[in-house]
């Protein structure tokens, strides 16, 4: 479930994934509180549902479609972010739609991220993972990084699991930061 920006013509895509039932969102409600506070600076957001959210292949798709939708508003830049099976999906997307300027992942996955050294040049991407991920280890966003090409960057937080719950402020401000500093047409 991606969200996407705008302002002016951009947008910005996130995902989440369902635990019981209920959407978890990294960084305590990291996606809600952006999509809240991006409105000040008039960007809009768009939730996509995944019709298959464990399959990265139909989840890329459904966030192309996402974007292609935007797109046919007249938004001309977009960015993704993902978490977890998300980072993969993000990326997968990214390569396959040239509107996408930023991507984010969170605690990513590395299998599927292989299209990333096709964004460079086009797409800012920050890879963002925490040294305590009993899920995924840290190491996957760090393999993704090696093979990612300018403008990339790595954050690794100490003591942050999965979730990244315990940085969740950190967690945001870098996003934002991120967000606002690569989009066209946003104030820093």
């Amino acid at each position: 479930m991606p969200l996407l920006r705008g302002r002016g013509g951009k947008k910005w895509c996130r995902h989440g994934r369902r635990d019981r039932g209920r959407v978890r969102h990294p960084g305590r409600d990291l996606y809600p509180r952006l999509a809240k506070d991006l409105s000040d600076d008039r960007i809009s957001t768009l939730r996509v549902q995944y019709r298959h959210p464990t399959d990265l292949v139909e989840s890329a798709v459904d966030t192309v479609l996402g974007t292609r939708y935007l797109e046919s508003q007249g938004v001309s830049a977009v960015g993704l972010v993902g978490h977890s099976l998300g980072g993969a999906v993000v990326i997968q997307a990214a390569a396959s739609d040239p509107a996408v300027r930023v991507v984010v992942t969170i605690a990513t996955q590395a299998p599927g991220t292989e299209p990333v050294a096709g964004l460079a040049g086009r797409a800012a991407i920050l890879l963002i993972h925490g040294d305590a991920d009993r899920v995924l280890a840290h190491r996957s966003s760090e393999e993704v990084y090696r093979r990612a090409r300018e403008p990339r960057r790595l954050v690794v937080y100490e003591g942050a699991g999965h979730t990244l719950d315990e940085v969740a402020e950190s967690l945001y401000v870098d996003v934002k930061a991120w967000l606002l500093k690569h989009l066209p047409g946003t104030l820093v």
